[in-house]
């Protein structure tokens, strides 16, 4: 299908489950068959939270998990749209996708190393379930301690998980950074032999800076009002030129030394 007839054509899906897991997240999840059928990893949905035109803007949402005609979220609750979509437990739900572009096929002669924080957890998860990558290693920095459903999903796609939590409740005390900085110095992770893929807030994706810019890629998490290209509200600065990438097409993943973060 293409990007006109996915704007011409919304699906209506079935919220099925709306489950709360704590720290402010919830999983929400739609029968959307349309959908689950052509999503990839690291493509999104935009979301018409309800009914009317409050609020107008569609939200867009990383796809957590597809199979058997249902989609996963993992939504966190930080303004009026999710908000709306945390209290709706039943009923249709109007969206447009897949849209983005899906991340590249993983190379298997080397190290596959997601770094993620909150919800940037989901696409990455979903990278690794899809393509059944068999070495990698997932890192994954939060304020507290996950929910005990979130961390078991995670062991389902990954064997090896390094978690840091700014309270001290789970696994290394400190940042995502600062935890990805330990594991280089131990050499669980060795930067020459891996290839990297973040995603979550902008001050933890700056954090990472240090990586290799030319084996590190990055899944912006933007403002994508319309997502087609025309809003320029999830415009991401290129790195070293002129002019400004935009997220909801030529991304939602960047390498890291073509952006500016």
């Amino acid at each position: 299908m293409t990007w006109p007839e996915i704007y011409l054509n919304p699906v209506q899906g079935e919220i099925l489950n709306n489950i709360d897991l704590g720290d402010g997240m919830f999983q929400l999840v739609v029968s959307a068959q349309e959908i689950a059928d052509r999503v990839k990893p690291g493509q999104f949905v935009s979301i018409k939270v309800q009914e009317g035109f409050h609020p107008l803007i569609r939200r867009p949402y990383s796809v957590w998990n597809a199979e058997e005609g249902t989609l996963e979220f993992l939504i966190k609750v930080v303004g009026t749209g999710s908000k709306i979509l945390y209290g709706r437990k039943r009923g249709k739900i109007d969206m447009l996708g897949p849209l983005g572009k899906p991340f590249p096929e993983p190379p298997y002669d080397t190290d596959v190393v997601v770094i993620a924080g909150g919800t940037g957890i989901a696409p990455l998860m979903f990278y690794l379930k899809y393509h059944s990558i068999p070495k990698s290693i997932l890192i994954y920095g939060a304020k507290t301690s996950p929910s005990d459903y979130l961390y078991s999903r995670m062991q389902e796609v990954c064997d090896n998980i390094f978690i840091s939590t700014e309270d001290g409740s789970f696994g290394y005390k400190g940042l995502v950074s600062e935890l990805v900085e330990e594991l280089i110095k131990t050499k669980e992770v060795v930067p020459e032999k891996s290839i990297f893929f973040l995603c979550g807030p902008h001050g933890m994706l700056k954090s990472l800076d240090f990586l290799p810019h030319e084996r590190t890629y990055v899944s912006m998490e933007g403002v994508m009002a319309c997502g087609f290209g025309i809003c320029m509200g999830c415009a991401v600065k290129k790195r070293n030129k002129k002019g400004y990438f935009r997220t909801c097409v030529e991304g939602p993943l960047f390498k890291l030394k073509d952006i500016e973060l």
